[in-house]
């Protein structure tokens, strides 16, 4: 079974996270997908996403 398509998925997903963290980090209003989650939890989301990758890369 190839795993690189939800490896880029996941990957893709960790990096709209980073993104909007650094949005609200700066004075710009967050119009991003995210909006409606508390930057604890996208932490948390990107926790998970980073830990979901390091075992499915360890698959591969």
């Amino acid at each position: 079974m190839d795993i690189s398509p939800i490896i880029e998925t996941l990957k893709a997903r960790a990096t709209t996270i980073r993104d909007t963290i650094n949005l609200r980090q700066t004075t710009e209003p967050d119009e991003s997908s995210w909006k409606y989650s508390t930057t604890e939890e996208l932490y948390g989301r990107l926790l998970e996403i980073q830990n979901t990758l390091a075992m499915l890369e360890k698959l591969s």
